[in-house]
């Protein structure tokens, strides 16, 4: 999975981008987070977020590489 991470480095800001949402009409409105990560494959992470995210990221893929080995091991027997 392609996708970057965008560092706001002050909390302050960081949560006024939670809390704002993107669009000109009501109705077709959604928050910022959301759009950068479905439609841009973006993170938003602030100083707090991003240890969290850094932590997570190789256990996910080391278990996801666990799962491709063990699925490879079973239909070789």
């Amino acid at each position: 999975m392609d996708f970057a991470f965008m560092f706001i480095p002050s909390e302050a800001i960081y949560y006024d981008l939670l809390i704002n949402k993107v669009g000109a009409v009501q109705v077709n409105t959604r928050d910022l987070v959301e759009y950068a990560f479905k439609d841009k494959k973006v993170i938003i992470v602030s100083p707090t977020s991003f240890l969290a995210y850094l932590q997570t990221g190789p256990a996910g893929t080391a278990s996801d590489a666990d799962r491709r080995v063990c699925q490879r091991d079973k239909s070789q027997h």
